[in-house]
C-alpha cells in the first residue's frame, strides 16, 4: 500500500504563526497572499502539497520573491549595517530603525534607475510597509547559502543590536566552505561586493558576476532539481507558461525529469477539483440572485463553461500518462518534502484522484465528490466557506482559481532564471 492512501484520520490543527521559525512565518505570509490572488485561491485546501511540489522544483523561492537580484540587496545592505554597527556609526538602539530606513531606501533607489513599482516590494505602503524584503527572502538566502546566521532575521538585528560581531567562529565544511554559524560570520564569504552608491539609484539587472554567483549557489545548494537544471541550462522561456513544457526537459536527468511529471499530473487532475468548486459556487450563486438573468453571472458561467471544457480536454490528451501516473512515488516525493501533510487533504486528494482518472466527466456530476467538495471548503473554513454561507459569498469577488497549478514558475521561478541568463549574457558591470 503506497505512503498516502491509507492512513488513520486525525483533527486538522487550526493556522497558527510561530514566531521563532522563519520557515512557519514564510508558510504563513504565502497563505495570506493566496487569499488575495483570485487565480490561487486555495478553496478546496490543496495548498500544502501544492507548496511540496513547489518546493521540490524550486527550492529557496517563495510566491512573494519577485526579482533575483533581492538576494543580493539583503546581504549589501546588511553587511553594510554590519560595518556601521561595528564602526560605532550606528548604535544598538537604533539598529532596528536603521534596518527599516535602508530598506525603505532601496525602494527609493529603484524607482531612481528607472524601475517600475511592479516588482518592488513594498513600493506602495512605502515607510509603512509591514513586510520588508528580508523577511521575504530570508529563508532563501538561508537555503541557497548565502545567509549562514541561523535563526530568523529579528534574531539577527537582536544579535547585531548586543554588538556580537561577525567575526566569531563558524563552521566550515571539508572543503573550507563557510556552512553553518549563529553568533559567528553571518554571510557566506565571496558575496559579490555592492556597487557605489546603490542606495541611490540601481536596477534589478544583475551583472556577470552577480549572476555566476548566484547560479553556483543554487548548484551546490540544490543539485538534482529542475531549478538548479534551468539555471545552468538558461533555455529561452518567454513562451513558457508551465515547468513541464520548457524545451530542453527531454535532457534532463531521470530524477528531475520524474518530479516535473508528477507536477504535472497533480496540476492536470486537481484543476478538476477546482472547476467542480466554481460550478457549485456558481449555482448557489444564481440562487441567491433569484434564479434570473444576470448579467455579471453569465460572463461568469461562460468562464466556468470554458474551465470545464478546457479541463476535461487536457484529461482527455493526458489519458495515458494519468493513467500510468505512479501516484505512491508522488505521495513519496511530496511527503519527503513535507511529512506534515494533513490526513484530510490526502483523503481528498486520493479521492478525487481515483474518481477523475476513471470518468472526468462522471466526476463533476458526482453526488458524492459533490458532498466531498461542499464537506472539505466548510471543515477547512467554517463561516467564511462560500459553498456553505451566502454572506462569505457576498464579500467575495468571483473567479477563483481559473487557472491550472504552475508551482510558482509563472510568479517567480521563471523569472529568476531569465534573470540570471539575461545577467550571463550581458556581462559587464552596473548600478
Amino acid at each position: 500500500m503506497c505512503v498516502g492512501v491509507l492512513v488513520a484520520s486525525q483533527p486538522q490543527s487550526a493556522l497558527g504563526w510561530l514566531d521563532y521559525r522563519e520557515d512557519d512565518a514564510r508558510r504563513v505570509r504565502e497563505l495570506l497572499r493566496a487569499f488575495e490572488e483570485k487565480g490561487t485561491l486555495d478553496s478546496i485546501g490543496i495548498g500544502t502539497v501544492r507548496d511540496a511540489v513547489a518546493d521540490v522544483l524550486f527550492p529557496g523561492l517563495s510566491t512573494l520573491h519577485t526579482r533575483a537580484r533581492y538576494f543580493f540587496f539583503i546581504p549589501w545592505l546588511y553587511l553594510g549595517l554590519e560595518h556601521d554597527v561595528r564602526a560605532g556609526h550606528v548604535g544598538a538602539s537604533r539598529v532596528l530603525a536603521v534596518a527599516r530606513d535602508r530598506e525603505v531606501a532601496l525602494m527609493d533607489s529603484l524607482q531612481a534607475g528607472g524601475v517600475s513599482q511592479l516588482g518592488i516590494i513594498g513600493a506602495r505602503a512605502r515607510a509603512k510597509v509591514r513586510t520588508l524584503p528580508r523577511d521575504i527572502y530570508w529563508g532563501g538566502l538561508r537555503r541557497f547559502g548565502i545567509l549562514v546566521f541561523q535563526g530568523p532575521s529579528r534574531s539577527y538585528l537582536e544579535a547585531l543590536a548586543q554588538g556580537r560581531s561577525s567575526r566569531g567562529n563558524v563552521t566550515r565544511s571539508d572543503d573550507g566552505d563557510v556552512v553553518a554559524g549563529s553568533l559567528g560570520a553571518h554571510w557566506r564569504p565571496g558575496i559579490p561586493s555592492a556597487p557605489d552608491a546603490f542606495l541611490e539609484s540601481t536596477t534589478f539587472d544583475l551583472t556577470a558576476q552577480e549572476a555566476a554567483y548566484l547560479l553556483e549557489r543554487i548548484v551546490d545548494s540544490a543539485p538534482g532539481t529542475l531549478l538548479a537544471e534551468l539555471a545552468q541550462r538558461r533555455p529561452d522561456l518567454d513562451d513558457v507558461n508551465q515547468p513541464w513544457q520548457v524545451p530542453v526537459l527531454g535532457d534532463l536527468p531521470a530524477g528531475v525529469r520524474d518530479a516535473t511529471h508528477h507536477a504535472e499530473c497533480f496540476s492536470t487532475v486537481i484543476y478538476g477539483a477546482q472547476v467542480l468548486y466554481n460550478e457549485l459556487l456558481l449555482k448557489r450563486m444564481r440562487t441567491d440572485a433569484g434564479g434570473g438573468s444576470n448579467e455579471g453571472l453569465d460572463v461568469l458561467a461562460d468562464s466556468v463553461a470554458e474551465q470545464r471544457a478546457a479541463w476535461v480536454s487536457l484529461m482527455d490528451e493526458a489519458q495515458r500518462e494519468i493513467d500510468s501516473w505512479d501516484r505512491c512515488d508522488f505521495w513519496h516525493l511530496v511527503q519527503t518534502e513535507n511529512p506534515r501533510i494533513p490526513v484530510p487533504t490526502l483523503a481528498f486528494i486520493n479521492a478525487w484522484v481515483d474518481a477523475a482518472r476513471a470518468d472526468p466527466e462522471g466526476a463533476l456530476a458526482s453526488p458524492q465528490m459533490r458532498s466531498a467538495v461542499v464537506h472539505r471548503e466548510a471543515s477547512l473554513k467554517g463561516g467564511l466557506a462560500r459553498l456553505t454561507n451566502q454572506r462569505a459569498r457576498e464579500q467575495a469577488e468571483p473567479p477563483y482559481g481559473m487557472e491550472p497549478l504552475n508551482f510558482r514558475w509563472l510568479a517567480v521561478a521563471r523569472q529568476l532564471i531569465t534573470d540570471i541568463s539575461t545577467g550571463m549574457e550581458a556581462g559587464g558591470a552596473h548600478a
